[in-house]
């Protein structure tokens, strides 16, 4: 982005420039070269110009403040989103636990979060599709909320039938604004 901007604020300060120095060639010319009753009528002209090199540059100026406000805008909506982010880690009061941790760690609030599973996992409890988060899915998810539950106990699996064991987990939630992620 900062290049984007240097690279518009660079093409506005040439086309400045450029208008800028044509003003003062012609007010030299003029200073130098007409005569006083044709000076009254040429700095009429110029002042029109003028006006209108003016009137051009601000339109430049307009632009430019359009876009900084739309990537403003967008800026804001991304640092105040909702990210959920799901993950597997062990218990830290128990180790031979494996849980499952849905965890907001954007700055919004996630909302109708959805959870799917292609996998069949079953878990000391029955098939993972059972469970109710899985089932039924979460209403809300506030900023830096977690949920967390046992999906493996060591203690009672035998680590090899997990070995070669894939698990995708797709999470679809939505922020305040009904963005669907």
């Amino acid at each position: 982005m900062d290049d984007l901007e240097n690279e518009g604020f660079s093409k506005w300060r040439n086309r400045f420039s450029i208008v800028l120095a044509l003003v003062a060639v012609l007010l030299i010319f003029c200073i130098f070269f007409v005569s006083n009753r044709w000076w009254n009528r040429l700095s009429v002209y110029a002042t029109i110009m003028m006006t209108f090199a003016l009137l051009y540059l601000n339109g430049e100026n307009i632009d430019i403040i359009r876009k900084q406000a739309k990537d403003n805008n967008r800026f804001v909506k991304a640092q105040t989103r909702p990210f959920v982010y799901v993950s597997l880690k062990k218990a830290d009061d128990r180790p031979w636990l494996i849980q499952l941790c849905i965890e907001n760690i954007g700055l919004g609030i996630a909302k109708d979060i959805k959870i799917e599973t292609r996998e069949e996992l079953i878990t000391e409890t029955g098939p993972l599709t059972e469970y109710p988060l899985l089932k039924n899915g979460k209403p809300y998810l506030a900023p830096t909320e977690k949920t967390e539950f046992v999906l493996i106990d060591f203690k009672e699996r035998n680590y090899f039938e997990f070995q070669n064991f894939t698990f995708t987990i797709k999470v679809k939630f939505k922020s305040m604004e009904n963005e669907e992620f």
